[in-house]
C-alpha cells in the first residue's frame, strides 16, 4: 500500500514508466479510497499553486545570522593550544627550579650522574 502511495505522489510530479502506470491504474480501479486520496492531493496542489509567497528582502540575512556554526575548529584549537603552552611553561619552570638551570639534558630528563652512582643505585634496588 505504501508503494502505491509513493507511485501516486510521484505521478503528480514525474512521469511514471508504463509498468508503474499500469500498476497504479490497476490499484486505483480496485480501491475507491485511493482514487479519492489522489483527487484530494490534486485539489490541494491546485489550491496551493494559487498562493504566491514571498519573503522580505533581508530574510536570508536574518536566517543565516540566527544559524550559528555548531563547531568552530579554530576556537577549540586555540583554547587547547593555550592550555598546552601553559602546561609546557609550567614544566620548564619546575625543571628550572629543581635543577637550577635549563639545559637540553634537564629538559629531556637525562641527568648527568656519574656511572658509578648509577651502578650503585641499580645494585641497591
Amino acid at each position: 500500500m505504501d508503494n502505491i502511495r509513493e507511485l501516486m505522489l510521484r505521478s503528480l510530479d514525474d512521469d511514471l514508466s508504463l509498468e508503474e502506470k499500469e500498476i497504479l491504474n490497476g490499484e486505483l480501479d480496485k480501491c475507491s479510497s485511493l482514487r479519492t486520496e489522489l483527487e484530494d492531493y490534486k485539489s490541494i496542489r491546485k489550491h496551493l499553486k494559487q498562493y504566491n509567497h514571498t519573503f522580505s528582502e533581508n530574510f536570508n540575512k536574518k536566517l543565516f545570522d540566527k544559524i550559528k556554526p555548531t563547531f568552530d575548529l579554530f576556537g577549540s584549537f586555540k583554547s587547547i593550544a593555550i592550555s598546552s603552552a601553559i602546561a609546557i611553561l609550567m614544566l620548564i619552570a619546575s625543571i628550572y627550579i629543581m635543577d637550577g638551570s635549563i639545559s637540553i639534558n634537564s629538559l629531556i630528563g637525562v641527568n648527568s650522574y656519574p656511572i658509578e652512582e648509577e651502578f650503585y643505585s641499580f645494585l641497591n634496588y
